[in-house]
């Protein structure tokens, strides 16, 4: 757990499988996520989860020069997919406390792709 002044994040493996939808067709499913919820001042913010880099294998993404920061993860680097620029990001290098993100990515889902319990 990676804490900072009542801000702070909890990641957790799942034994589910997930899937990433992008204009609702299935782009990618793996059972390897981690689940990552940020809390804010006692608040849980709507969970995250983040696919290994190896279940992206067969997906076209290139790097944008995008990148932010954030006190608790560290530095994210963004991707596009299918011309949404920015709609993937990744910790590559995240802080101690949260390296169970490094090598995954997230999903923005205000930009097309949705994602879901596989069968749910």
């Amino acid at each position: 757990m990676s804490e900072k002044k009542g801000h702070y994040a909890k990641t957790e493996n799942s034994d589910k499988t997930y899937q990433v939808l992008y204009n609702n067709e299935v782009i990618l499913e793996s059972d390897q996520v981690v689940i990552l919820t940020e809390y804010y001042d006692g608040r849980a913010m709507p969970a995250v989860i983040y696919f290994p880099r190896s279940s992206l294998s067969k997906l076209n993404i290139s790097r944008t020069n995008h990148s932010s920061h954030c006190p608790i993860k560290g530095d994210a680097s963004y991707w596009s997919y299918k011309g949404v620029e920015n709609g993937m990001w990744s910790y590559e290098n995240p802080i101690q406390d949260l390296d169970q993100i490094k090598d995954h990515f997230g999903f923005d889902q205000k930009k097309g792709f949705s994602v879901k319990i596989k069968g749910e």
